[in-house]
């Protein structure tokens, strides 16, 4: 209990200080209004004049820079938003989810299914030709027909 009055007395005075009050703590007294010895009310520093960043409205310039990066936010933000609305839906629950349908309808139908088979989902997502390669070339022989 004696640190926390300690406590108090020195953060009384340290308000005292920085707001310019000036008096002795001995024998001084807080009203319930907020007023210390003096008749002085303890808030801001400047009253009703303390403005947030020290700015006054109505007298803020804008930089340089801020007419660029301000539409580059929001272009990038809608961006993002528009981008991420519209991504494809590849998560392993809906994979399995159509999978399973498809399983299922075809059963119902009668149709045999293969284990290993995927029956669900895009067909061909990525359609590659596949092309003869003929026979591998084998380093080191030599040709019979090159008689150069």
């Amino acid at each position: 209990s004696t640190s926390r009055t300690e406590t108090k007395t020195l953060s009384k005075e340290l308000v005292r200080v920085s707001h310019g009050v000036e008096g002795s703590l001995v024998g001084s007294q807080e009203s319930a209004g907020g007023e210390a010895d003096g008749g002085q009310e303890v808030g801001a520093p400047g009253g009703a004049e303390a403005h947030p960043f020290g700015i006054k409205p109505g007298t803020y310039k804008r930089e340089g820079w801020e007419s660029v990066v301000y539409p580059c936010y929001i272009a990038s933000t809608v961006l993002l938003v528009v981008g991420l609305s519209f991504k494809p839906r590849n998560d392993l629950k809906i994979w399995a989810t159509d999978e399973a349908a498809a399983r299922l309808k075809r059963m119902d139908e009668g149709e045999p299914i293969e284990f290993g088979k995927h029956y669900g989902g895009v067909v061909n997502k990525f359609p590659f030709a596949q092309e003869e390669l003929g026979e591998p070339v084998i380093i080191g022989e030599v040709d019979e027909d090159d008689d150069e």
